[in-house]
């Protein structure tokens, strides 16, 4: 999803990357735009009833359920499919930036 400013829109730029275009009818002439934050709100809570997304579960409360975020040192210790690929693809990106440095050390050293 991207969003346009609430003054300009969006530039030819943007409008050239995208796919489809919606907007959000308005009933009166009373405003020129919604706030940016206003109208991505409601593109994507219509966008979650056209995927047909699980609601979110309400507590007593009257607040919604919300899982709890991973910390760090549980998402190392015992991470997911997408998180041991992350962690191998860092591990990877350090042991190739240590092996140009070392290369790098070296011919400094024999010059």
């Amino acid at each position: 999803f991207m969003l346009g400013n609430e003054g300009t829109g969006m530039s030819e730029k943007q409008m050239e990357v995208c796919d489809y275009f919606v907007h959000i009818p308005q009933y009166t002439q009373k405003t020129a735009s919604l706030n940016v934050l206003v109208a991505g709100s409601i593109i994507l809570h219509h966008f979650g009833m056209w995927a047909e997304m699980a609601e979110a579960k309400i507590m007593q409360n009257y607040k919604f359920e919300v899982v709890a975020p991973r910390g760090q040192l549980e998402r190392f210790e015992n991470p997911n499919e997408d998180e041991a690929e992350e962690i191998a693809r860092k591990r990877a990106e350090r042991a190739m930036k240590r092996a140009k440095n070392d290369e790098t050390s070296e011919i400094a050293q024999n010059d």
